[in-house]
């Protein structure tokens, strides 16, 4: 007579509960024998070869419901498509997650950057990227914020970071206050990956000699926070030679209290 497991010690050989082995019964997937004394559920061995046989599809991403479907109503056919979608899917989900990491490393790494670079200057190439601008002077641009660059923004988030744009004019100027250009910006390998293009409302960026610095702004960066850089530019002959690009690095929040770090090209002659 074939020996029958409990519910608790199936639970302990398949590394999981006797609520999950239970709802698998539900399911259909398995039907336990029941003692007709005590209603304890019996497993036989073929029970558990079914179990474990599930648990290696629901490892590979198949739910519960879709599990009871290849047991019960798939040919070999129909599983090899499934199994062909799921990875598709899965493949899908890896690069998506291989974003939000890139977007975690960059943040973790601003913490360096303005440790190394805040207070310096250095030249090199600003980076080549597509940049488009949501707003001017305050006011919204809605043909950007209507455009496939923010359709793209919206649905692969993390290949993009937030910047501001500095026209040269306003840079120069001896107001107080700029009127930056908050939008966003992808790097030019990122924005062919997913077919962006430069048009009307999105400007490329190519490479351009720059001084670069690190910046840390309590409120909206001002002339005086770019300041140092064009004291830097004027001792050793360099002028401003275009409009200025600064990356949000991160932003820091110490209570209510919120400072954002920036990463500056200044393109220079």
């Amino acid at each position: 007579m074939e020996k029958h497991l409990k519910i608790n010690e199936v639970a302990r050989l398949l590394c999981t509960t006797p609520d999950a082995i239970r709802l698998y019964e539900r399911k259909n997937i398995i039907q336990p024998s029941r003692d007709q004394n005590n209603r304890y559920r019996g497993f036989t061995q073929e029970d558990i070869t079914r179990l474990y046989d599930c648990k290696l599809l629901q490892n590979v991403g198949f739910s519960l419901s879709e599990i009871a479907k290849i047991i019960s109503d798939t040919s070999p056919e129909e599983f090899d498509c499934l199994l062909e979608e799921k990875a598709k899917e899965i493949e899908q989900k890896l690069l998506r997650y291989s974003r939000v990491l890139d977007q975690m490393h960059r943040l973790q790494a601003a913490k360096y950057l303005l440790e190394y670079y805040e207070g310096e200057f250095y030249i090199r190439d600003s980076p080549h990227v597509l940049v488009c601008c949501y707003a001017n002077a305050g006011e919204l641009n809605r043909r950007s914020l209507e455009g496939p660059f923010y359709q793209h923004v919206i649905e692969y988030h993390n290949m993009f970071r937030r910047c501001i744009v500095v026209p040269q004019a306003n840079a120069l100027s001896d107001v107080v206050g700029m009127d930056a250009m908050p939008g966003y910006s992808i790097e030019i390998d990122k924005a062919r990956e997913i077919g962006l293009e430069a048009d009307d409302v999105v400007a490329e960026w190519r490479p351009h000699r720059s001084v670069y610095t690190v910046i840390r702004v309590a409120d909206k960066l001002r002339r005086e926070d770019l300041q140092p850089a064009y004291d830097w530019m004027a001792q050793h002959g360099f002028t401003l030679d275009g409009d200025i690009l600064a990356w949000v690095l991160k932003l820091i929040y110490d209570h209510e209290q919120v400072t954002r770090l920036y990463a500056v090209w200044l393109p220079v002659k």
